[in-house]
């Protein structure tokens, strides 16, 4: 089970992360098109 939870934890560390990445390349795009 302790794999399981570290495992958990992981994807959802992930998960976020690449969420937070997703959202600043949109806010870069939406950004970039204004000051274009």
């Amino acid at each position: 089970m302790g794999d399981k939870s570290a495992s958990t934890v992981d994807i959802l560390a992930l998960v976020i992360t690449f969420f937070g990445f997703y959202a600043q390349i949109s806010a870069g795009s939406r950004v970039g098109r204004v000051l274009a």
